[in-house]
């Protein structure tokens, strides 16, 4: 639990300082909407695995991939557009 918050916020911290420069004022509620994308993501990455792996026959190694590659695409998209963009 403490391991994976610290890696988020580590996380948080290099998207917001390096990846997307964000010059926003409002850190806190853009580190909540980052957390809450993490939550919701993880929970997607599991129910997308299980889909796949059990009732799609698909090999499990071959599901985490799959999944994997969906969600880094679609968590990096939505941080750039949405949770890091400056109004």
């Amino acid at each position: 639990g403490i391991s994976i918050f610290i890696s988020w916020t580590v996380s948080f911290y290099l998207n917001y300082k390096f990846t997307f420069n964000y010059k926003g004022s409002n850190v806190f509620s853009v580190y909540k909407k980052f957390i809450l994308l993490y939550l919701l993501t993880g929970g997607l990455n599991f129910i997308l695995v299980y889909l796949l792996t059990d009732y799609f026959g698909l090999y499990y190694l071959a599901s985490i991939i799959i999944v994997a590659f969906f969600i880094v695409i679609s968590t990096f998209y939505i941080n750039k557009n949405i949770i890091f963009k400056i109004d």
